[in-house]
């Protein structure tokens, strides 16, 4: 048993972007950590770049300490962990154990990246997807990786009728819409196939369609494609929303459309389902191992399918009903509370051993 108190370092330079699901993933972990674990010093540093620049990292504990240079921490000779939550810094502290994440594969995964993994004692997966790929294709041993799902911030909530309506007329959204959330310069997102399939919709009077663009400004690509697709005066884009305001937006839409290639932690569709949106989601990677039964899966890569499910949640408001409240029964599953306890349990288990 661990009977003394230990330092954990955990890295933070993704802090200082709050539309980065990396950035959250670390936020939550750190507040929940901090709110489960009284008796240990947690140690978060930054770049020096990052010294006049504001960490999203807004709330204070007595065992919290942020340091703003990095050299301070990668000469700390007492760290018991390091514990790197997916930035995969090249340059590492010393610690007694060392611990990161693995939230994504595709497209990140490269020999320098294993053989950092190769060295620590433990890795963090956010899905069993993501275990089960590092076991086949990158021959890990399986007893070293440990899956922990993420959970969605605790705004993440249905809103009331009357706040959600105020969020509809701050974005001038006058129709009943459906939502989707990504980044439209990530591949993964698959933004045109959801145009396409929108457009097979456009003589059915569907409600119009709602893109919210985490990261910069796309109107003018978006509104090119749904010009060529005659869908433009039906959709609308969006960008840096607050996180109230998205889950605004999510606890109001008539559906919620997760089409994406590939997700390795699902946390988007988990925040949908936490505001209790009826889901269609691809049938792929860790969004199908989350939603299950609990949504529509279809094939990303057909857009007809994706219209299909469209039609069919829109036809039926007991379907529409049906999976409001699978969402929020699978959401309650996913807890910042659970996903701290179960990160720290893992620091304790690398320190036992």
């Amino acid at each position: 048993m661990i009977n003394d108190t230990f330092k954990i370092g955990i890295e933070g330079k993704c802090l200082f972007n709050e539309s980065n699901g990396l950035s959250n993933y670390t936020y939550n972990l750190i507040k929940g950590l901090c709110n489960i674990d009284k008796e240990n010093r947690y140690i978060v540093w930054y770049s020096k770049s990052h010294l006049f620049k504001k960490s999203i990292l807004d709330f204070k504990q007595h065992n919290l300490i942020q340091k703003r240079y990095f050299f301070e921490f990668l000469f700390d000779k007492n760290l018991d962990i390091y514990h790197d939550t997916g930035s995969f810094s090249m340059v590492l502290p010393e610690a007694k154990e060392k611990i990161f994440t693995v939230r994504n594969l595709k497209n990140r995964f490269n020999k320098i990246k294993k053989e950092i993994l190769l060295n620590s004692r433990f890795i963090i997966a956010s899905s069993n997807g993501i275990k089960e790929e590092l076991v086949k294709n990158f021959n890990f041993n399986e007893d070293k990786i440990k899956v922990v799902y993420e959970a969605a911030n605790d705004c993440f909530v249905p809103q009331p009728k009357s706040i959600a309506m105020l969020a509809k007329t701050k974005y001038s959204i006058k129709r009943p819409f459906i939502l989707t959330i990504g980044s439209f310069n990530e591949e993964k997102n698959n933004y045109f196939t959801l145009l396409k399939s929108y457009s097979f919709l456009k003589f059915e009077s569907p409600p119009d369609l709602v893109i919210i663009d985490k990261n910069g400004n796309n109107s003018l690509e978006i509104n090119k494609i749904a010009k060529k697709l005659d869908i433009l005066n039906n959709v609308k884009h969006l960008t840096c929303l607050s996180k109230k305001d998205m889950a605004c937006l999510l606890s109001e839409c008539e559906i919620f459309v997760c089409p994406r290639l590939y997700d390795g932690n699902a946390l988007v569709l988990l925040e949908a389902m936490s505001c209790g949106a009826p889901i269609i989601s691809s049938n792929n990677s860790a969004m199908e191992e989350i939603a299950g039964n609990n949504a529509i899966l279809t094939d990303p890569t057909n857009p007809e399918k994706i219209a299909n499910s469209i039609r069919k949640i829109l036809s039926s408001e007991t379907l529409k009903n049906d999976l409001k409240k699978k969402s929020l029964n699978t959401s309650s599953n996913f807890t910042l509370q659970k996903m701290a306890k179960e990160t720290y349990n893992i620091y304790r288990e690398a320190l036992n051993k």
